[in-house]
């Protein structure tokens, strides 16, 4: 009965040692199909983002592509004049010092909100 326990143990620990070599080779090769497919979004991702500049130069539609953070770049265009306020549901627009925003343009499930600075400072000076 001892020999027979001993035996099992070790079989045991042999199959632990495969499955492990096994499990880490399956890992490693499904961290290469992941880096592979992060490569794969980022191309269609890279993709759509020409479209949508050849669409907008197809219609008429002025654009541009901002250096840095968007929100400043929208923020100035905004105090500018230039736009009539900026679609985003990032509350940075409002540090960078936007003045007329729009929510929820991209949400279906919600209606589009628009905040403008002027009001909400009227608003919060009248208390």
């Amino acid at each position: 009965m001892y020999f027979k326990s001993i035996w099992y143990t070790f079989v045991e620990q042999s199959s632990l040692a495969e499955m492990k070599n096994s499990l880490t080779a399956e890992s490693r090769l499904l961290q290469a199909q992941i880096g592979q497919q992060d490569r794969v979004a980022m191309s269609i991702t890279d993709r759509m983002y020409s479209e949508a500049q050849e669409l907008l130069q197809l219609f008429g539609v002025p654009y541009i592509v901002s250096p840095m953070e968007a929100e400043a770049q929208c923020a100035q265009l905004d105090l500018s004049n230039l736009t009539q306020g900026t679609i985003t549901d990032d509350s940075d627009i409002w540090l960078f010092g936007g003045s007329r925003v729009y929510k929820n343009f991209f949400n279906q499930d919600r209606y589009v909100e628009h905040f403008n600075k002027a009001a909400i400072e009227s608003q919060l000076c009248k208390g």
